[in-house]
């Protein structure tokens, strides 16, 4: 498990591409969110359920990733 939150942490640092889903850590938990686009600085903009919009720093979103138990490995999500 600590190679995931090493690998994950890279990957977290990196662009979030526009048209991605990615996660929100917000309100003690982590959303599922849309990339809107790209803001000046470390900001984004993020779409919740194609209604509801936040600008945030880069390093409160990360990949959304699937555990698949069957293979024991992790997928990016759709």
């Amino acid at each position: 498990m600590q190679a995931f939150e090493q690998r994950v942490g890279r990957r977290r640092r990196a662009p979030a591409p526009v048209g991605e889903q990615v996660e929100l850590q917000y309100q003690n938990g982590w959303w599922p969110v849309v990339v809107k686009k790209k803001e000046r600085g470390d900001k984004w903009v993020v779409e919740y359920e194609e209604q509801i919009t936040h600008t945030v720093k880069r390093d409160l979103l990360r990949p959304y990733l699937i555990y698949n138990s069957a293979g024991a490995q992790w997928l990016k999500g759709k």
